[in-house]
């Protein structure tokens, strides 16, 4: 499922405008990039946890090309034992 076909079941189930729920969507993943941005956690019950978690600098070597990394941050998210137990 991509983000139009989420709008569309969105828009679907809550009997609105696709328009609508596409400003309803935006919304949602808007709000969790900014507060996994600003290193805060997004823990939404039943659904999971969206953080930033940090990482650590580390060097490499892939097919002969030698590559580094800094530290920083990325982004993780955490699966709820209730989601896990429906997949």
């Amino acid at each position: 499922m991509n983000k139009v076909e989420l709008t569309s079941a969105v828009a679907e189930k809550m009997n609105i405008a696709k328009k609508d729920a596409a400003t309803y969507v935006d919304t949602v993943l808007d709000t969790i990039m900014e507060t996994v941005e600003a290193h805060e956690k997004v823990s939404l019950s039943g659904f999971g946890v969206f953080e930033a978690r940090e990482t650590k600098a580390r060097t490499g070597e892939t097919n002969g090309v030698k590559w580094s990394k800094e530290d920083g941050f990325a982004p993780k998210f955490r699966a709820s034992k209730a989601f896990k137990e429906r997949v």
